[in-house]
């Protein structure tokens, strides 16, 4: 009980010298875009690996990549959210917003990868999955956009419209293998990249 009066009296004063000064309270959670990025970007070259015939592997491969990087990103996320949590800040109103929106997102992939493999199996076509890169940027988009009103950072915006082209370019290459490479960089460039700025902006467990 007295650690939480404690981290409570923190995350007070922290919000009060923000008001003072003008300032909104930064956005927090950038260790988890970090690794949401990084394993997911991971993924994606392991498909593309097997998408362009550099390694020999079944079918069933893709569904054993996308698994495992699943349930590693969902263990960081059991793994660093308290921690995120915990810092001042993190229960102001822009990042309770920004965090449902980033939760939003999550579920909306999951729900999406599940559609569209309902289809494909109801059409017996997988052309359908073809769309998941660029569903994906558009569902980043989103999620940034979000981040971006609350915290009214000009740069972010920049990555939301970065992740909106990205879902055009994908979907131009939906049809080569190489759009597994292409979804690759755009995981890291806007996800990874920007979860880093987060990071280095984040106040300090300590403050």
């Amino acid at each position: 009980m007295n650690d939480q009066i404690s981290t409570l009296r923190d995350d007070i004063a922290f919000m009060r010298e923000l008001a003072e000064e003008g300032r909104s309270p930064p956005l927090v959670g950038g260790l988890i875009l970090v690794a949401a990025g990084v394993v997911f970007s991971l993924a994606s070259l392991g498909h593309w690996t097997i998408a362009a015939g550099l390694v020999a592997e079944s079918p069933w491969s893709y569904a054993a990549i996308w698994g495992t990087a699943t349930v590693l990103f969902l263990g960081f996320l059991v793994l660093f959210k308290a921690r995120e949590a915990s810092r001042p800040g993190a229960h102001a109103p822009g990042n309770r917003a920004a965090g449902m929106a980033w939760a939003g997102v999550g579920w909306g992939i999951m729900t999406l990868i599940v559609c569209l493999n309902l289809v494909c199996w109801r059409a017996q076509s997988l052309a359908p999955l073809m769309m998941i890169p660029s569903m994906v940027m558009i569902l980043y988009g989103l999620g940034w956009s979000v981040a971006a009103v609350v915290s009214r950072q000009r740069w972010i915006w920049l990555v939301a419209v970065g992740s909106y082209l990205a879902a055009i370019v994908t979907a131009w290459f939906s049809a080569s293998a190489d759009v597994y490479l292409i979804y690759a960089g755009a995981i890291m460039l806007l996800i990874t990249v920007p979860g880093v700025v987060l990071m280095r902006q984040e106040p300090s467990l300590t403050v």
